[in-house]
């Protein structure tokens, strides 16, 4: 009898350990997948297909309000807080909608503007600009920004504004292009 209890004893307890062990295995494999970009086939499909936006402004504050902005609509998004490393992601890397703060450290959204629009000229380019900063109309016009917005803005209306610019342009169509679920810029419903 002692002999049982202690058979039942010694597997229950070999079980629950089996169980915590194989729990901690799945809850480490789960971080290194995320800590080293693991990702499965199906997710690499995903994020080839999803919009990839490059976000450059020094404010760590607006870096979050974009981040939350965009974070159930599926894009990829990229922050940078500084206008020269914005241009050093651009010569790596092809977007499909910049993000700039016309006052930016070491260079300015406008010359990000005009450099991307030099490489890339079909990229849409949301310049930003806080509601008390000189914002400058000429320079605006000269690196050929498609849309400015003033801060502090409505996160719907960055959202609104970004899925309008990424969106197929119509080719001499009257009609309103209908775009099937699959082929929204950001995954918004149809």
């Amino acid at each position: 009898m002692i002999e049982a209890l202690l058979f039942d004893l010694f597997f229950s307890l070999i079980g629950w350990t089996f169980f915590v062990i194989l729990i901690v295995a799945l809850a480490i494999g789960g971080f290194l997948k995320k800590l080293f970009g693991i990702r499965s086939s199906e997710q690499n499909s995903q994020e080839s297909s999803r919009a990839s936006i490059l976000v450059a402004d020094d404010s760590v504050i607006i870096q979050k309000v974009i981040e939350l902005t965009f974070m159930d609509e599926g894009p990829r998004v990229v922050f940078t807080s500084d206008g020269q490393s914005a241009i050093d992601w651009l010569q790596h890397e092809a977007f499909d909608l910049i993000i700039a703060d016309v006052h930016l450290p070491e260079n300015s959204g406008y010359e990000v503007c005009s450099f991307a629009k030099e490489h890339y000229p079909t990229v849409p380019v949301i310049l930003l600009a806080g509601a008390f900063e000189a914002f400058d109309e000429k320079q605006y016009e000269a690196c050929g920004a498609d849309e400015f917005l003033e801060k502090p803005f409505d996160s719907e209306t960055l959202l609104n504004m970004a899925t309008r610019l990424l969106q197929p342009q119509e080719h001499g169509n009257d009609e309103q292009t209908e775009l099937a679920e699959n082929d929204r810029p950001l995954g918004l419903p149809a």
